[in-house]
């Protein structure tokens, strides 16, 4: 128990270098707190879960990359622009 008097019930550690572990230690939590919840029976209960993770190429991912960030260099030019307005359009004149 902590300070405040919570109990951890479970801790899923995991290593997110792998496409699919988040999703593999979250099902495999979510099982054994399924089944701790059953009161009989508890082997017949379980989550399956179906990954399919994007597997992208070092060129693929680095042209991914500067896509995104061109695109978010175009919105935040677009926002940075309009805010410009903004003031200017409200001048005393």
């Amino acid at each position: 128990m902590d300070k405040a008097g919570n109990a951890t019930l479970a801790k899923a550690w995991y290593d997110n270098r792998g496409y699919h572990a988040a999703a593999a230690f979250s099902n495999a939590l979510s099982n054994m707190v399924l089944r701790a919840s059953v009161p009989d029976n508890a082997e017949e209960y379980g989550i399956t879960a179906y990954n399919h993770p994007l597997t992208l190429s070092k060129h693929q991912l680095s042209l991914r990359d500067t896509l995104e960030k061109t695109a978010d260099l175009g919105i935040s030019v677009t926002l940075l622009t309009a805010f410009s307005f903004i003031p200017a359009g409200n001048g005393n004149g």
